[in-house]
């Protein structure tokens, strides 16, 4: 179970590196994050399992808008060639 949770913690982090570099995102995560936590300490697994939800939901949407805007960089990019 620890080698398929490294193999998949080493093929998202390039993208989890790409969400937090954004500050408003970074700061989301990490509230979210908390929220998980308190959820865990609580022993609230209905809480926990909306919260973990949310976050990768969230998550994903940052990292989709993040390669959205890349593509749409490197089309402009092209284009000004």
């Amino acid at each position: 179970l620890m080698s398929i949770v490294e193999i998949l913690r080493n093929l998202t982090t390039p993208y989890v590196r790409m969400y937090v570099s954004d500050m408003s995102d970074r700061n989301a995560a990490n509230s979210e994050h908390g929220e998980i936590v308190a959820a865990v300490e609580a022993a609230d697994g209905v809480a926990l399992k909306a919260d973990l939800r949310r976050h990768l939901a969230h998550s994903c949407q940052g990292i989709l808008s993040q390669l959205k805007k890349i593509e749409q960089e490197a089309k402009v990019a092209e284009f000004a060639k």
